[in-house]
This record gives C-alpha cells, structure tokens and sequence, in this order.
C-alpha cells in the first residue's frame, strides 16, 4: 500500500454525473475464485445494499464510478484536476468461465484479485489468477491489488494479513483488506489502485490515452493543446 505521503498528493471527489466531459477512462477487472465476494464488493462499490443471498456473477457484471483528481503537486506535463471514468468489471469465478473473462483482459487498466480470507484455496488460487492475466496482458502496464475480503469473519479467518501482503509484494501488487458487508476499505479499495495507476502514468510508466484534449503546459505560462484519440 501506498506510504501516507504519496497517497496526500492525489485528491479524490467521487462525481455522480454521466453528462461531464471525462479525462481518462479507466477499465477495472475484478478476478478471483466463486464465492470469494466480487459482486458483494460491486455492489458496495456502486452503493448498493449488501446481499447475503447474492448470486455468483453468470459471465460479467458492470458498474460505473466517476471522480475528481487533483493532485497536490507541480507536474510539468499536466493540468489538473481531471475527470476520470472509471468501469467496473467483476467477472465470474467459475472454471466453465475462464474464456469469457479472458477475453476482458483485453485494454484492463487496473486489475483486482480477490481471495476470501477464510478460505485457504482462494488465496492459493491468486497466482493462478495472476498468471493467467500474465498469459493475456503485460502486468508491467497494469495497477494490481490483491484483496482479502470478508474481514468481518474474522473468528473464521484461516489466511494472516501478513500471508497477503507478503504475497502481493511478491508479485509487486497493493494488497487491502475489506468487508463488502461493513463496507470497510471499499472504496479505499478502488482509490488506492487508482492512484497507483495514476502515480505511474505521472512517472512515465503507463501511458493511457485521453478522452479530451490534452492540455500540456508551456514555458512561460503559455499552453498547447493537443488531441488524442480515446482507447478502446
């Protein structure tokens, strides 16, 4: 997870509108095994209430989030604050799936991997899940968290918060816990992995395409405006 310091320079306001003119769209994955609680965290995520007779997701479910970032700092390059999009994919953990979920992997922006911290086997599972998306897309130009979620069992816990974190740091991704049930970390969740992208796409590291035209600051105070076409 970030250190404090960096996580203070960006600022986030999520935005509840469909009519303004969007920055940046960012397409989030949500992998793990069945049962582990992706739609649980969707539903959070999107505002909804929790569901304990909730359905495992049958092919993809969707969801939309919009926010403000500005970014406390001097950045030669860029304007703030932005506009970003963000699509929120949670895909199905089942085996008779894998094609179907494959093929999302296709222009992800940021990848989340969710185990259930009671449940020894989803943990194992997460490097699978890792090196399939290794198999379909460069890890290097993606923001991945590891998320064990169901925190609120805790008398029921059978992986430590040492166990994750040991494992995303072996495959330099975030790790977070939540409870889509308390809603706790939820949305930190997804801030916190949108900051790691964007901190790299700052750095160099990632370059995503922008939806408006970009406005690149000049020496002397002057601006130069200059279009992209947006990704698909």
């Amino acid at each position: 997870m970030f250190a404090k310091s960096k996580m203070e320079k960006f600022k986030l306001k999520e935005i509840e509108t469909s009519k303004v003119e969007v920055d940046y769209v960012v397409k989030t994955i949500m992998l793990g095994e069945s049962g582990v609680g992706k739609s649980s965290l969707l539903l959070s995520l999107t505002g909804k209430p929790f569901r304990l007779d909730s359905q495992p997701t049958i092919g993809i479910d969707f969801g939309v989030k919009n926010y403000e970032m500005d970014y406390d700092g001097e950045i030669e390059k860029y304007e703030f604050p932005w506009k970003v999009k963000l699509l929120l994919w949670d895909c199905a953990g089942q085996e008779r799936f894998r094609s179907i979920v494959k093929s999302y992997y296709r222009n992800a922006n940021i990848i989340i991997i969710v185990f259930d911290v009671c449940d020894v086997y989803s943990f194992e599972c997460v490097r699978g899940w890792y090196k399939s998306l290794e198999e379909c897309s460069d890890a290097n130009l993606l923001e991945i968290c590891i998320v064990g979620n169901k925190t609120d069992l805790g008398n029921h816990r059978k992986v430590s918060y040492e166990a994750g974190k040991t494992l995303a740091d072996n495959l330099g991704a975030l790790y977070i816990e939540t409870s889509a049930k308390d809603h706790e970390n939820v949305q930190e969740l997804l801030e916190i992995s949108l900051m790691g992208l964007m901190d790299k796409v700052l750095k160099g590291e990632i370059e995503l395409n922008r939806q408006r035209k970009n406005v690149f600051r000049m020496g002397g105070g002057s601006e130069k405006k200059e279009t992209r076409c947006c990704f698909g």
